[in-house]
């Protein structure tokens, strides 16, 4: 069997994300939108011809990491948005390839019902309110006797970018001979017309549609499960697929320092298994998150296991150096990353009454920190983001992985705060971002008056009881890791949706007020 997936164009409608990505891999259940097509076809001998135009290379480099042995052909197109541009041009430029029957679908149809076989034409269809926007069709006794493409009429039912193609020739040759332009584009419905004669039968799919951001979100409120609030990321996807882990940075120099950063953390992290361009990917490690399997026994053990693993001192910067990553860590980007909160909030630095208690405004308690006291870290091979769903632990064999490792700290990535990991835990003790991404949090803003409140499982009062016991057994500075936690939380407010990015501000400002004031 040959599947034709069109994924060139621009996918102007889905926003901001075209500039970084094409729209193939959209995530959808921390899935890309391209793995639930070509998933649907697991165990079958599929061959994909797939156009690739815009971002191709996040596409290519995607499948790549992804997927061990699938048999793929990537078509480039040259013409993405110049006249005669389209999806017909780019079905046409597969032509070559697809020299028997095939199964044609576009990047952003997701169905899950099984495909009917090849031998009859057919289409795939889906009620729609309005069918001036969409390829639609009149239909009697199953099968199309009229198509109306994009223009208003009384058809219920519109084409959802599925088909398949049994007379491939006929085809193509109406195809070819009729490369007219609807509404700017050479559209799929000058081939399919010509199907009409031989039979086009139809095929009714629960059809979820990825191709606008209005479309996309309606995709997620019913695939991802009940409650689940977005921890994601602006610049950065996180992918679960064919049992592996895939991650994708926008910035590639990211990807490439955490590549390079995974031999320093051997033994601690997942292998990395492939890596290509802007992605990387290992295999999924057996087990499940710390916060699932959390007691006090085994969070004892996992503190002696950083111990001996990763809090150990090293020294690969002068004193002079290591401090000033550590100034440019904690002061400089703090200061920037709120400046994002502010400007994409629209709040104003002030002073607010946060659950009953003043506190001053964000400028007012930064300016209280002692930097040169909070800057004089120590020199570790660190993680950078240990907390508990990011530890990984295995009944069957008793251990502990690593994931989801910090790329740099400040300039380098060499070495990194000891108090900075020592911190994350804390963060992720004090904040269950595991409860949190169940949306188990409240947040109201009035005026200058901010309420807000998060499930708290009570496991966690006793880790929060053990941790301070490890710190000052250990003779650690609490006073720096209470700190340290308050400026992860508002630092964390720049790069997260409303209202967690609110609650991660506000939290923030609380706790570095109560940790400044000894409350």
């Amino acid at each position: 069997m040959k599947v034709c997936i069109l994924s060139a164009g621009v996918g102007s409608r889905i926003g901001s994300f075209t500039n970084m990505a094409n729209k193939a891999i959209l995530p959808l259940n921390n899935k890309a939108v391209i793995s639930h097509i070509i998933d649907h076809y697991n165990g079958k001998d599929v061959e994909f011809i797939i156009a690739v135009g815009h971002e191709k290379s996040t596409v290519i480099d995607y499948l790549n990491v992804t997927y061990d042995n699938l048999k793929v052909k990537f078509v480039e197109i040259n013409n993405i948005t110049g006249p005669g541009a389209g999806p017909g041009y780019s079905l046409l430029k597969c032509k070559k390839y697809l020299k028997e029957p095939f199964i044609l679908t576009t990047a952003d149809t997701i169905v899950f019902e099984k495909y009917p076989e090849l031998s009859n034409n057919w289409v795939g269809i889906s009620k729609v309110s309005n069918t001036k926007d969409f390829c639609s069709f009149k239909i009697k006794n199953d099968k199309v006797i009229k198509i109306d493409d994009k223009i208003e009429s009384s058809n219920e039912y519109a084409w959802i970018g599925l088909a398949g193609i049994k007379d491939y020739e006929i085809f193509f040759n109406a195809l070819e001979n009729d490369q007219t332009c609807i509404k700017g584009e050479t559209q799929i419905s000058n081939g399919l017309c010509s199907l009409l004669e031989k039979e086009l039968l139809v095929n009714k799919f629960t059809w979820f549609d990825t191709g606008s951001i209005e479309n996309y979100e309606k995709a997620k409120k019913a695939l991802q499960p009940k409650n689940f609030f977005d921890f994601g990321k602006d610049n950065e996807i996180l992918f679960f697929t064919n049992n592996k882990v895939i991650k994708f940075f926008n910035d590639i120099d990211v990807t490439k320092r955490r590549v390079a950063r995974s031999k320093d953390l051997n033994g601690l992290i997942p292998k990395i298994s492939k890596t290509k361009g802007k992605f990387y990917s290992y295999d999924l490690v057996p087990g499940d998150t710390f916060y699932n399997h959390y007691s006090d026994r085994l969070f004892k053990k996992l503190l002696e296991f950083f111990k001996i693993k990763l809090f150990q001192e090293t020294k690969m910067l002068s004193e002079k150096s290591f401090k000033k990553e550590c100034d440019l860590f904690y002061f400089e980007k703090t200061k920037a990353r709120v400046n994002i909160f502010f400007e994409k909030s629209g709040i104003f630095d002030d002073k607010h009454i946060i659950n009953d208690l003043e506190v001053e405004s964000f400028n007012n308690l930064i300016k209280k920190i002692d930097f040169n006291w909070l800057s004089n870290g120590i020199q570790t091979v660190f993680h950078g983001d240990l907390q508990f769903d990011n530890i990984i632990y295995n009944p069957a064999k008793d251990n502990f992985s690593l994931i989801d490792w910090r790329d740099s700290f400040g300039n380098t990535y060499k070495v990194g705060d000891l108090y900075y990991d020592l911190s994350k835990l804390n963060a992720g003790i004090c904040m269950p971002y595991n409860e949190i991404k169940k949306n188990k949090f409240s947040f109201t803003l009035t005026g200058n008056s901010v309420i807000y409140d998060f499930n708290y499982p009570r496991k966690l009062i006793n880790s929060k009881n053990i941790y301070n016991r490890f710190i000052n057994d250990n003779e650690y500075d609490l006073k720096k890791i209470e700190i340290i936690t308050a400026l992860i939380y508002l630092n964390m407010s720049g790069l997260h949706n409303d209202p967690l990015d609110h609650l991660l501000f506000f939290h923030g400002k609380y706790l570095l007020n109560s940790a400044l004031n000894d409350i």
